[in-house]
């Protein structure tokens, strides 16, 4: 699976400032800026913004962490498996059950 919109749903740690983008221009407030309050998709702190909001959604549902790969995870109810992988903006998950995907 592909999570085309990932990049855009990572808070930020940090403070982040930025110009107006090309083209876009209000009268009388060329030199403002804008904070952000998520990532936007070319910063270099999204990918880790992503990771950090997925890998918080999966601990609080019950996944544990694979300790010798950090973006494996796994989740056992029952007789039922789910295992799920991440890299960057790609996911791959599987499951004895329906319900668990």
């Amino acid at each position: 699976m592909d999570v085309k919109s990932s990049f855009l749903n990572g808070y930020l740690k940090e403070v982040v400032y930025v110009k107006h983008p090309e083209g876009f221009i209000i009268p009388n407030e060329e030199d403002k800026v804008y904070k952000l309050k998520m990532a936007l998709y070319d910063f270099k702190q999204a990918p880790q913004a992503w990771y950090t909001h997925i890998d918080g959604y999966l601990k609080k549902n019950s996944n544990q962490i694979c300790l010798p790969e950090s973006t494996l995870y796994t989740k056992v109810e029952d007789s039922n498996i789910f295992i799920e992988c991440s890299y960057v903006d790609d996911i791959i998950f599987t499951s004895t059950s329906d319900a668990m995907c």
